[in-house]
């Protein structure tokens, strides 16, 4: 089998389905042994690497988007014969899927681009069309949420 690799990033789990998410990533990918969980104001988060079998990220996404109340981003690089992907989830936005190349961008191909040309009726909607085809609506949910991810807890750093 030739593995896949990619990133996890959970911003929001509330820490009732933490188990439920915990079991998703173990069913689906071979090793999360870099997802590391932490709490944070109430709920639960997790960042880390994982390997398992290409079209893992695509399993996952859809695993932990089941859950419902869960916020995240899931890769999955690129690899011999495929492209690298990325998932999105927020409630209410639902979940965003883009390829991506090999340093993470989102591709948007050429029959993506014609319909979007195609079927909106001015510059605003195909604005507002290409802005989708990006994830601009995912990405201004998330960044926040990305942003303190990154950012230690104070409280926790203090205790």
């Amino acid at each position: 089998m030739t593995g896949s690799t990619g990133c996890l990033f959970v911003y929001t789990c509330p820490s009732s389905l933490r188990a439920a998410a915990d079991r998703a990533i173990g069913t689906i990918i071979a090793s999360s042994a870099g997802v590391d969980w932490s709490a944070r104001d109430g709920a639960c988060t997790a960042i880390g690497d994982w390997t398992g079998r290409p079209g893992s990220a695509a399993a996952l996404a859809g695993a932990l988007r089941s859950l419902g109340a869960v916020t995240f981003d899931v890769t999955e690089d690129p690899g011999p014969g495929y492209d690298g992907e990325r998932f999105s989830y927020a409630p209410g936005l639902g979940l965003f899927r883009a390829a991506t190349n090999a340093v993470g961008d989102v591709v948007v191909d050429e029959n993506q681009l014609a319909a979007a040309v195609r079927d909106s009726p001015n510059a605003e909607a195909l604005r507002e069309r290409l802005a989708r085809l990006l994830g601009r609506p995912w990405d201004d949910v998330l960044e926040p949420l990305r942003m303190r991810a990154w950012v230690p807890d104070r409280a926790a750093a203090a205790g």
